[in-house]
């Protein structure tokens, strides 16, 4: 299942529900509120797929080399509507980015067997609530989440 069928999916998930923390109020504008799309979000997605679905990352996105504005960018966002697109700098940021887990001992054998953007649904036995989740990778009785950032630095 793709993220568009799984966003579509009834069901609370943890990316909403944990801002019930902050209030119900920011938990309803998070139900109620499109987020908006950001360059960080973008590379994410991105990475993910390259690291996670290889096979879907020339499917899913493409490279635009020139400057987003005028009527070739234009042009080409319509053509390539279905795909996100990525700068230079981001296309060869993902790729080091995948050829470094890839490249991981440890890492490489987590993601070798298993499924990538694995899809749950199930129903609260306590609150009847349908819930929903969507794994980045499930081996046998092992998790794998991927996460990017642009400093691991915690001070």
């Amino acid at each position: 299942m793709n993220f568009t069928d799984y966003s579509d999916l009834g069901g609370v998930n943890w990316s909403t529900l944990k801002e019930i923390g902050r209030s119900p109020l920011h938990y309803q504008y998070r139900l109620t509120t499109p987020r908006t799309d950001t360059p960080a979000m973008r590379l994410g997605r991105a990475i993910h797929t390259a690291v996670l679905e290889p096979d879907l990352f020339p499917v899913h996105w493409t490279l635009y080399d020139g400057r987003r504005a005028g009527n070739a960018w234009t042009e080409f966002a319509e053509v390539n509507a279905s795909k996100g697109i990525l700068t230079v700098d981001e296309y060869d940021t993902v790729l080091a980015i995948r050829d470094s887990v890839r490249a991981h001992k440890v890492a490489r054998r987590l993601l070798r067997y298993g499924k990538s953007e694995v899809t749950l649904r199930w129903v609260d036995p306590v609150t009847r609530i349908r819930c929903k989740a969507r794994l980045d990778h499930l081996r046998g009785d092992c998790l794998t989440d991927l996460k990017s950032t642009k400093d691991i630095d915690n001070r």
